[in-house]
């Protein structure tokens, strides 16, 4: 059975209206499939030591250019960046729901 470039596109249009923020999330969504109990799997072991590299140098990157809170919420290119994102970039993921604003690190690194 082959579902064809019509079919594949329709799929891939079913399977993004239903993702959500969280889906972008490596680690998480390897448990939600239930891939992180599997003994042995050396996808899921090698691309986690890779997420935790990025995440690390994400927050180093994060901690360094914005040193405080403060300067998140004082960027307005990136709040006007993040508006953006929000209001237009997903407008067909209807669950995929994105912050209007940061206001702490903690959601730039954890995006």
């Amino acid at each position: 059975y082959a579902a064809g470039s019509m079919g594949t596109l329709d799929l891939m249009k079913k399977h993004f209206s239903r993702m959500t923020l969280e889906d972008f999330d490596h680690v998480k969504d390897l448990a939600k499939r239930g891939l992180d109990k599997i003994p042995n799997f050396q996808h899921r072991d090698d691309s986690k030591k890779v997420w935790n590299a990025m995440e690390e140098y994400v927050s180093d990157f994060v901690d360094f250019y914005y040193p405080s809170d403060k300067d998140i919420q004082d960027d307005y290119e990136l709040q006007d960046f993040v508006k953006e994102i929000s209001e237009n970039g997903f407008i067909r993921l209807k669950q995929l729901t994105m912050p209007r604003n940061f206001t702490e690190k903690r959601e730039l690194k954890n995006l």
